[in-house]
């Protein structure tokens, strides 16, 4: 049976509401596995959760290493509360990775939180230390940075001795802070955007616009490839995709507006729809992948005229990040080769050669009104086409 500790960082923070965040922690660990038929048992101690498995150690690390809200992985070894079966267990917990002559550096640190074993911390980490350096003579102390690290955490439910640590994503537990609308497009940024929206405790689902025959349907299937690759951080098995047909506005858009104001008028409208949507079926926010200053339509001036066509609150988690930053985080969940892919989406396509920098509302409001917007939206239905990623 292996045996994992789990630890939290911001959640600690909460005072009053940590059970609150706790309980949907352990519900999000419960289905993220559930989707995997991994049968576990997760204990909540106090500030942790021990979670136990028969699955494969590795397997158990990889998929905790993607849910929100969790600080840190430990592996450990369970002991009762005896310090003298403590001191018995370190030498054969060590013999099984380690032979006698190995030469490395190592420390060994101690957190007490049962008070009733009378050794304080530094006559464990002490006594430990020297049955260790007894027997492994080639073994050095090195507290700053060893080459080995002996956990051993003294608890109400007993002590847990752990030889490794693993580094989970942090931020706050999945749904805990409601939902949101992602404007998923085939770029760098959006997924990028429903991630760390995700991390911020959202629960999100995608709506995406395409533009048959401007856009390929292989360009829909790069943007579905996206949404599947962020599903990977969520415990639900299912998510909602929107797929908005919106060739017909992105027609109107070339044909009747004024060349400069093109995207701003695009954005106006995808806004538009996705704020609807948010309303009719509950969404308490859009993301986006809008950064300031990055693009000629990401000016202060453009997101604040184009913001007003939603009443919908709209974040945008990119919005002080460096392209690079960005870049990095794509590679790190998977995105960017995807994000890369020569399918450009309906944003990308009609780009103006010499768009707005500072345009204002009413300018961007008087394009907008050529557009057939109200027509659109009275059928709009027959314009979605959903699906569960």
């Amino acid at each position: 049976m292996n045996k994992i500790l789990i630890s939290f960082g911001e959640i600690s923070l909460k005072k009053g509401n940590r059970n609150y965040f706790e309980q949907i922690l352990k519900k999000n660990i419960y289905n993220h596995f559930k989707k995997r038929d991994i049968q576990i048992n997760v204990k909540k101690l106090y500030g942790k959760m021990l979670l136990e498995s028969n699955e494969e150690k590795n397997k158990i690390i990889s998929i905790l290493q993607k849910i929100f809200g969790i600080s840190k992985i430990v592996p450990v070894i369970h002991l009762n509360r005896d310090y003298d079966e403590l001191k018995n267990s370190v030498l054969p917990l060590l013999k099984k990775q380690y032979n006698k002559n190995d030469q490395l550096k190592f420390a060994v640190d101690t957190n007490r939180a049962y008070k009733k074993i009378k050794k304080n911390q530094m006559e464990i980490n002490t006594e430990i230390g020297g049955i260790i350096d007894d027997y492994f003579t080639n073994f050095t102390v090195d507290l700053d940075n060893p080459d080995l690290k002996i956990s051993i955490d003294i608890r109400g439910e007993g002590i847990f001795v752990s030889l490794e640590e693993y580094r989970g994503l942090r931020g706050l537990p999945e749904n805990t802070e409601g939902n949101g609308l992602l404007l998923l497009s085939g770029g760098i940024d959006s997924p990028v955007a429903g991630y760390l929206g995700m991390k911020r405790g959202l629960q999100i689902d995608f709506i995406h616009y395409s533009t048959p025959p401007f856009t390929s349907d292989l360009a829909l299937k790069k943007v579905e490839k996206l949404a599947k690759k962020i599903k990977k951080f969520s415990s639900r098995e299912n998510i909602k995709f929107f797929n908005i047909n919106f060739s017909d506005i992105q027609k109107e858009i070339v044909e009747k507006c004024e060349k400069k104001a093109t995207t701003l008028v695009l954005r106006a409208a995808m806004l538009k729809i996705a704020d609807i949507i948010a309303k009719d079926r509950g969404y308490n926010t859009l993301l986006t992948g809008d950064n300031l200053g990055q693009v000629a339509s990401q000016t202060i001036q453009a997101i604040s005229a184009v913001d007003k066509f939603s009443d919908t609150v709209i974040l945008r988690p990119l919005i002080s990040y460096e392209k690079l930053d960005t870049i990095k985080i794509a590679k790190q969940i998977d995105t960017y080769e995807t994000s890369i892919e020569p399918h450009e989406d309906c944003c990308s396509i009609f780009v103006p050669e010499h768009p707005y920098l500072k345009p204002k509302y009413d300018k961007v409001l008087s394009e907008y009104k050529k557009l057939s917007m109200d027509q659109y939206i009275k059928n709009l239905d027959n314009k979605i086409d959903t699906v569960n990623i």
